[in-house]
């Protein structure tokens, strides 16, 4: 009877020692999991940066300061409401008759209607005198 009681004990002995092992372990892989969890979800719900108003043009402005604004000189007064813009036609057209043009009666308005686009050739109207 001794050696049951010694055989149980060696027994009992060896599977407490491995369940502390596994408990070691257990708790060294919790700690661990915690541990990075934390890491974690402080990064995850760290404080958001403070917002930045400055625009694309602001940036590149302010990486490249020495280029100071050009100031343009004005060279007449202009009035928004009554000024055209200056084209080819708009010069060609002003006061003066181009040949194959229809005959500009203003200045002002040369895109009016004209008969001698519609008026059929055979028409004695149509016919300029020989000078």
């Amino acid at each position: 009877m001794g050696s049951w009681i010694a055989e149980e004990a060696v027994v009992s002995t060896q599977s407490t020692g491995g369940q502390r092992a596994h408990d070691k372990k257990r708790d060294l892989i919790r700690s661990v999991r915690a541990e990075l969890t934390a890491e974690i979800e402080g990064d995850l719900n760290r404080a958001p940066d403070p917002t930045d108003y400055v625009t694309t043009k602001q940036h590149y402005q302010n990486m490249h300061p020495e280029y100071p604004a050009v100031e343009h000189e004005t060279t007449r007064a202009h009035n928004y409401l009554t000024d055209q813009p200056e084209t080819f036609w708009h010069g060609q057209l002003g006061g003066k008759a181009m040949p194959g043009l229809t005959n500009v009666a203003k200045a002002g308005n040369p895109f009016h209607k004209d008969a001698k686009f519609s008026t059929p050739l055979s028409d004695p109207r149509t016919h300029v005198a020989q000078a």
